[in-house]
């Protein structure tokens, strides 16, 4: 069926995965929202990794590239419009993201 009959979204959310606070919200919204809609998990590549850990790990779970330069909330620009191509995504939620850079390419 298509999504747009349905009122179905492919919807991102961007933000830490492993066992921290803003994980827990993060999942907690996944979990209300995938209710009705398909979401999809772009985990930032400037934390810490859940990767292979089975509470954390699932298949709408995208690890975003890894770059460990001291920039905690640090987004691959490309890797991250490449999640957004393959998953159709039409709305994003950030989720404590405080560099504003990715948010207003996203904008643009």
């Amino acid at each position: 069926m298509d999504r747009k009959v349905n009122n179905k979204l492919n919807i991102g959310i961007v933000t830490t995965w492993f066992e921290r606070g803003a994980a827990y919200v993060s999942r907690a919204y996944m979990k209300t929202l995938a209710n009705k809609h398909d979401v999809w998990i772009y985990v930032r590549g400037g934390e810490e990794y859940a990767q292979g850990n089975s509470d954390w790990d699932d298949v709408n779970i995208w690890w975003g590239k890894r770059r460990r330069i001291g920039v905690p909330q640090y987004i691959d620009w490309g890797d991250f419009q490449d999640w957004i191509r393959q998953h159709h995504i039409d709305v994003i939620i950030f989720n404590e993201q405080q560099s504003w850079d990715v948010i207003l390419r996203c904008r643009n």
